[in-house]
């Protein structure tokens, strides 16, 4: 199997063909439409030149001739001779040539063919003509026509492959660099760690790539970090009610009273699963549609679990059209309910209050409360306060209250509450949202 070629050599390669085919294309237009034509007109009036040379020559007294031969090979590097042998070398195929031939053909009204060959150290072109029952041969050195088209095709071959050589191989290097500084970042992902890749100096899309690439580096080193802590503390949360529940299973045998416990240990396992899910579920991508009305929600949830509901009742009305993600607000709530109960002491409250630009929910409790310094740390997965250390729970109330905000766009604030306890406010914009 062939092995895969590199972005660069790829790039390279494309590239060059690319503006190897523009310039081939652009000289073949210039040979077409300029070189050609010059060529052209050159040829024919060679050809002229000499066939007028050669009449007049032929027309000439002897005695007149040699000082003509003298001017026509000083001004047009012309000379003119009678053969006494075949014309020497070969037919000459060079295009200039060729055209010549033709138009000495055309004028001469008989086929004339033009020959090349060494002299010396120099190349000659000439050709028998019929004049007026006599054969002169004119000839002229390579000179005369200025052409070299070995020496011209290197030089313009040279020139071309230059010219798109370069140009590929450095817009291949600026590709292949950036990404190959991104693959050798992605290894490190691979590895855990978590590199940052800067590319400000790269192309704007390559730019844009490697910021959504740190970006997603540090979410991947998150979620597993989170994943580590969730897999510890499942095993370590899980155990106590499960010990729990396997002594007063035991201990049911004899006493049946013991059952109820059962019961309760088994409740608070399945709240314990449930948590871990509700945190395995957050941290979405997709923005949530906001599909029930918030009002109406926030009274049936408040009164399903039982607690204190309150609000600016001039504003009900208003709040009555202003909709909410029906599935994440009812987890963010009983997260937030069930965290006051567990945690807190009664009375708990839920309030509803407007600011200019975003409807605020209230959950109070007035237990001990948290202490400032530990409140952002408690907003981290399986984090917990003091007094909560000696209480059943897996620390993931707040985490995953966070990531659901988050989700929706929506603000999380941690508070005192006048008397003691925590004061939990959530700000919902109102744009967008009725």
């Amino acid at each position: 199997m062939a092995a895969p070629r590199s972005l660069f050599r790829t790039a390279a390669v494309r590239v060059f063909a690319l503006v190897l085919g523009v310039q081939l294309m652009g000289m073949a237009i210039s040979g077409y439409w300029v070189v050609w034509p010059l060529l052209k007109s050159s040829a024919t009036d060679l050809a002229a030149l000499m066939v007028l040379s050669g009449q007049t020559w032929n027309e000439l007294p002897d005695a007149v001739r040699p000082a003509y031969l003298a001017e026509l090979t000083t001004a047009h590097r012309l000379t003119i001779s009678q053969p006494t042998n075949p014309l020497p070398g070969v037919e000459s195929h060079l295009p200039v040539v060729l055209v010549l031939a033709h138009e000495l053909s055309r004028r001469l009204d008989a086929p004339v063919v033009v020959h090349t060959w060494q002299m010396g150290a120099q190349r000659w072109y000439g050709a028998d003509l019929p004049f007026a029952g006599t054969v002169l041969r004119l000839s002229f050195p390579a000179e005369r026509i200025g052409t070299r088209p070995i020496n011209a095709l290197l030089v313009v071959l040279a020139v071309v492959l230059l010219a798109g050589l370069l140009p590929a191989l450095i817009l291949a290097r600026q590709l292949s660099q950036p990404l190959a500084r991104l693959g050798q970042a992605a290894e490190a992902v691979g590895r855990g760690e978590t590199p940052q890749v800067d590319l400000a100096d790269a192309p704007a899309e390559l730019a844009a790539l490697a910021r959504r690439f740190n970006i997603m580096s540090q979410e991947v080193q998150r979620l597993l970090h989170n994943r580590s802590l969730m897999l510890a503390g499942l095993s370590h949360d899980l155990r106590t009610p499960l010990a729990r529940a396997r002594m007063a299973l035991e201990l049911g045998r004899e006493d049946p009273a013991m059952l109820s416990r059962i019961e309760q240990y088994l409740d608070d396992l399945n709240h314990l699963i449930q948590q871990y899910i509700d945190f395995a579920r957050s941290g979405q991508t997709v923005p949530p549609e906001a599909d029930q009305p918030l009002l109406p929600l926030l009274k049936a949830l408040c009164l399903e679990a039982g607690v204190s509901w309150g609000g600016d009742g001039s504003s009900d009305a208003i709040a009555a059209d202003y909709r909410v993600p029906g599935a994440l607000f009812t987890r963010i709530l009983r997260n937030l309910i069930d965290n006051a109960q567990h945690y807190g002491r009664p009375p708990i409250e839920v309030l509803l209050t407007r600011t200019p630009d975003a409807w605020v929910l209230h959950v109070r409790d007035h237990g001990t409360g948290i202490a400032p310094a530990q409140r952002a740390a408690l907003l981290e997965p399986f984090a917990r306060g003091d007094t909560a250390r000696t209480q059943s729970g897996s620390g993931l109330g707040l985490a995953i209250v966070t990531r659901l905000c988050a989700d929706c766009g929506w603000s999380l604030e941690l508070d005192d509450t006048p008397g003691g306890g925590l004061w939990v406010k959530i700000g919902l914009p109102l744009a967008d949202r009725g």
